[in-house]
Order: C-alpha cells, then sequence, then structure tokens
C-alpha cells in the first residue's frame, strides 16, 4: 500500500494557505499519527509550508525514526516538548502566525503560547486536520473492507468482522 503521508501534509498544507497561516501546531495525538505515522503517547507537530516537524521524548526514539521516518524531521526532547518547540520555532524565518487546534490544546498550553511564544500570533485553527480524516483515502478504505488482504482485526491476525472490529 502507497504511503499516504505526503498526500496527506500536502491537503494540509493547501488548508494553511486557505486560512492564511504560516504553519499549525499539531497537538492532538490522533492527528500526529495521520499526519507522520507516529504512534507514541507524547508529541507535538509542527508543518510549515515545506517541513513537518515531529518532537517526541526520549523515550519514543527508536519508535519515532522507525514509524515517522521520511514524513517528518524528528526532534527527540530529554525535557518538556515545550522546551524543544521553543528552541526549533525560531529557525523557521518565514513563520510568523501558527495556527493551533482549538479542540486539543489545554488552557496550560495555550497559556505557555501567550507567554513564551510571543514572537509568533498564534490563531485558532478549529479542526484542519479532523476535515481531512473525515475524507478515506483508498488505502484507508481497503483497511475497513471486510474480508479484503488488509483488513484484520485490531487486536488478532483475524480477519475484521463486525464482531470482532474495535470503534
Amino acid at each position: 500500500m502507497a504511503d499516504a503521508r505526503p498526500a496527506r501534509l500536502d491537503a494540509l498544507r493547501a488548508l494553511l494557505l486557505d486560512h492564511h497561516l504560516d504553519a499549525l501546531l499539531v497537538s492532538s495525538l490522533a492527528n500526529v499519527r495521520y499526519l507522520t505515522g507516529f504512534s507514541g503517547s507524547n508529541a507535538l507537530a509542527v508543518v510549515t509550508p515545506t517541513e513537518c516537524l515531529l518532537l517526541t521524548d526520549i523515550r519514543y526514539a527508536e519508535q519515532a525514526a522507525e514509524e515517522a521516518g521520511a514524513a517528518a524531521r524528528i526532534v527527540i526532547e530529554s525535557q518538556s516538548l515545550w522546551t524543544a518547540l521553543w528552541r526549533e520555532l525560531p529557525g523557521y524565518s518565514a513563520v510568523g502566525t501558527i495556527g493551533f487546534e482549538t479542540a486539543h490544546l489545554l488552557h496550560r498550553d495555550f497559556a505557555r503560547l501567550l507567554e513564551s511564544g510571543t514572537r509568533w500570533r498564534w490563531r485558532p485553527a478549529g479542526e484542519l486536520v479532523e476535515s481531512l480524516r473525515e475524507v478515506k483515502d483508498a488505502g484507508e478504505v481497503a483497511l475497513h473492507r471486510p474480508g479484503s488482504a488488509e483488513s484484520t482485526c485490531c487486536s488478532t491476525s483475524a480477519p475484521c468482522t463486525p464482531a470482532t472490529a474495535r470503534t
């Protein structure tokens, strides 16, 4: 099956242009996984017109490399992901306005944007990635087609059926 991540990132980049954003801070782990393939429990991603940056902690160094591969530039942080974010963002000189996922950013993290991220303009971006996730590509459809070669139950290698599928 073809890697869907480049097309997903390109579609998000088109939305960034439509919404007049230079970048998007992705804090939803489901959205991070959708865009990069990384399935760890601690991550942030920043998508710009030219790059996808994946920030995670030291526990996930190998996993991030295996799962995200060439889809993202991976930064492993031994402290806080926010420390890594503030260290990496200045390297993106063309980035001035950054969207954030309003449905997934905790209040304390929003406060961090306002306190430590004063160099950038932060704009609520709604659910841009979710709007992409609503439309399934051919590979995703095949994964959920009962009886297909790719379709397996989430917890076993048995074919996925309504009785074994999990939501």
